[in-house]
């Protein structure tokens, strides 16, 4: 029941863009780019099904199980770090 602010990357795009025409204002600033409204993974879940014609037939499993369910240990770490902390996760970028 985590909420996540889905946000396309063209209007992420549009965040920079926006901060470098005008950087005087800009610098130093921080910036968060999110939709104007939320919505929970299981409303996503539901969303999507009406989308393609289904029902939605959600299951819920406890951490543990889903991990060992897509048994993926790095899927599992970054789905954790998405819904956890708003996308971010611990990594060090190379310029």
């Amino acid at each position: 029941m985590e909420t996540l602010h889905h946000v396309h990357g063209k209007d992420v795009a549009q965040v920079f863009l926006k901060a470098i025409i005008h950087r005087n204002q800009s610098l130093g600033e921080t910036f968060n780019a999110v939709s104007g409204a939320s919505i929970t993974l299981y409303g996503y879940e539901e969303h999507m099904y009406e989308f393609f014609g289904h029902k939605a037939k959600i299951k819920f499993l406890s951490w543990d199980k889903w991990c060992n369910y897509i048994k993926d240990e790095e899927e599992c770490r970054d789905t954790y770090y998405h819904i956890t902390r708003s996308g971010f996760k611990t990594k060090i970028m190379r310029l």
